[in-house]
């Protein structure tokens, strides 16, 4: 069982993730100290049909990283890990 900060916590970042995996480029400010906003890196997982978006934010330099699907559509951008 979890007590109460740590399922607050988590559901601060799953929030801050839901937001994300649908639009990379939504302001969205860090779960952690609520100040600064989440810049997102997206990486490959070779060989499969994923990739991982990394969630960093510009203040604290604090991260988390999802998995994820590979977008219809998707284009990746020049700081992305694309292989």
């Amino acid at each position: 069982m979890i007590d109460k900060r740590t399922e607050d916590w988590f559901k601060r970042w799953r929030d801050a993730a839901n937001v994300l995996a649908k639009d990379r480029h939504a302001k969205v400010k860090c779960p952690e100290c609520g100040i600064g906003h989440l810049l997102v890196k997206d990486v490959r997982i070779k060989g499969q049909n994923k990739l991982d978006r990394y969630m960093q934010c510009d203040n604290c330099s604090l991260y988390n990283v999802m998995t994820m699907g590979i977008p219809e559509n998707y284009q990746p951008e020049i700081n992305d890990d694309w292989c």
